[in-house]
């Protein structure tokens, strides 16, 4: 759907220095344009990044939909965390929500974090809201598996760990490469003053 994107585009003819305030205005009717199908928003979003908005704007314009329903404005991770558990979703719509909230994040650690909090949220969500049943503690316990499971935090953790891991080993070659050369530089130092001592 970047033909919905592009249009709108052109239409308002809107900018990086557009204020979101005005952006909002069209939230309902962008969303009313697109499919309640993640790929399509997700193209959306990409183009109207391509087309020169700041990540924060397309949000605005195209927020987290955890419910598949419209909703203005962008739900916190409290919210989404609370409509999941009174709803006892399925399992699928709890990945689609997920997926939707860790890819909306700026890297992966930013992802994994937002998934971590989402489910420290659930669970906090869960015991505001108890059961009568003594029998339900397993039942938690089989449904806190679950949701690590299905938020894939291990695979989460592990991406971000590997993209820190990496950037973590450019730096240190860096710093070895600038600490080879400022001891080349100092022993040049030490034989031009050998070689021109000062009077």
């Amino acid at each position: 759907m970047a033909k919905v994107a592009t249009d709108f585009m052109k239409h308002h003819k809107w900018t990086f220095e557009t204020p979101s305030s005005k952006l909002a205005q069209y939230t309902e009717e962008i969303s009313k344009s697109l499919k309640d199908d993640r790929k399509v928003r997700s193209n959306a979003k990409t183009r109207f990044r391509v087309l020169g908005l700041t990540k924060e704007q397309v949000e605005v314009l195209i927020p987290i939909r955890p419910t598949g329903k419209r909703e203005e404005g962008r739900d916190t991770v409290d919210k989404i965390a609370q409509e999941i558990v009174e709803k006892d979703y399925p399992s699928e719509k709890i990945k689609q929500i997920s997926y939707d909230l860790g890819s909306s994040a700026p890297n992966p650690v930013a992802g994994s974090s937002r998934l971590t909090l989402l489910r420290k949220k659930m669970e906090l969500t869960d015991q505001k809201h108890p059961s009568d049943s003594i029998a339900s503690e397993q039942e938690d316990i089989r449904s806190t598996e679950k949701t690590a499971w299905l938020f894939g935090l291990d695979e989460q953790n592990a991406g971000a760990y590997k993209a820190l891991s990496r950037q973590i080993r450019e730096l240190e070659k860096k710093l070895d490469d600038y600490h080879s050369q400022h001891n080349t530089l100092e022993r040049r130092v030490k034989r031009q003053n050998n070689d021109y001592p000062r009077q």
